[in-house]
């Protein structure tokens, strides 16, 4: 089963190690630094993924939190045990994928760049790995060792962490989005993205400043309440000309992290592609850089949240909110707290 990997014996580290010692960018990626900015995103990952409380007082605060009078965000739906998904890489997945995708008006450059990143990523690791088409498992099992994974990965491409979600979600949807770049923004905190796109920006060339811009952290304030949190990042984005275009086909769906560490700030710590359909939802996301791309179906939303905020609401007893998903620069309908599993 994969769990978050919280000391420096995780894989990913190694990789960015590997890539510290080989690096031709110019990034001062000396062993200290790479240190410093694995643990600053271990510390990160720990700190702000909280577990729900199964008690009655903690459900009375996470409601009153959302909000009171909001429309039913299926807090009486069972709480999601199980997901049906695909690793792409069997035709008819694949064909399904393509065709959400091109109805959703996304354009055929933008597709063969990212199915040619998918063939990458699975021609890579073993088949044996990967989905044959849909499966069904429990929401933290996987099928790999993720240890396994990324030495394959790393062995095939040394120098090179690959694509993460931001970079998959952004690679779709950038022209749907539109992010005035001023500049002004920092991106320290996104050193092993930009890394990345430093090497390899074929999912949105000439647009690095806007991914940049888009993943900027916000800054916030010292509370739990997720509403002041929303609140603040809406006004950042609007602030600073950040628009989503209405799309009822493609969504970006962003999983919401709060930090304290260098101040009160959120970030966008997953992200993915919503597609809704008739007959029900599909999610696009690629779960890390050396770990594979995924096509998820859900009956609903709240579907969705349960299987977002299980996989990334860990509690570490922090004064840090819990995570919150948006869809687009809004709270998704159908959001609710972890529920107990």
């Amino acid at each position: 089963m994969h769990t978050f990997h919280r000391d420096l014996r995780s894989p990913v580290f190694g990789a960015v190690f590997r890539q510290a010692e080989n690096s031709k960018t110019g990034h001062d990626f000396s062993p200290l630094r790479v240190v410093h900015f694995w643990y600053s995103i271990e510390k990160r990952k720990v700190f702000f993924m909280k577990k729900w409380m199964l008690t009655l007082t903690a459900l009375c605060l996470a409601l009153t939190v959302v909000g009171c009078g909001q429309k039913d965000t299926g807090t009486e739906q069972p709480p999601l045990q199980e997901v049906t998904y695909s690793n792409l890489a069997d035709e008819e997945t694949r064909n399904q994928a393509k065709e959400m995708m091109a109805g959703a008006g996304i354009t055929p450059e933008q597709i063969q760049v990212f199915f040619d990143h998918v063939e990458q990523f699975n021609s890579t690791v073993r088949p044996d790995e990967l989905t044959d088409g849909f499966e069904t498992r429990g929401i933290l099992e996987t099928k790999y060792d993720p240890w396994q994974m990324q030495e394959e990965w790393t062995t095939a491409y040394p120098d090179f962490l690959g694509y993460n979600c931001r970079i998959t979600s952004y690679g779709l949807l950038y022209n749907m989005i539109t992010v005035p770049v001023s500049g002004e923004r920092p991106n320290e905190d996104m050193v092993f993205d930009l890394d990345s796109l430093e090497q390899d920006d074929s999912s949105f060339p000439g647009r690095v400043d806007a991914f940049g811009s888009l993943f900027a952290y916000v800054p916030t304030e010292a509370t739990k309440n997720i509403q002041v949190h929303l609140k603040n990042l809406q006004k950042d984005w609007a602030e600073r000309g950040i628009v989503f275009a209405d799309n009822p086909k493609a969504r970006m769906i962003s999983v919401v992290l709060h930090t304290n560490l260098d101040g009160d700030e959120l970030f966008i710590g997953h992200a993915g592609v919503l597609f809704p359909t008739e007959d029900g939802l599909y999610f696009l996301e690629k779960l890390s850089f050396q770990e594979p791309y995924q096509w998820v179906k859900f009956r609903n939303r709240t579907e969705l949240s349960d299987y977002l905020m299980i996989k990334y609401d860990l509690d570490e007893n922090q004064p840090t909110a819990p995570p919150f998903i948006l869809e687009n620069d809004q709270l998704m309908d159908g959001f609710r707290p972890r529920p107990a599993v």
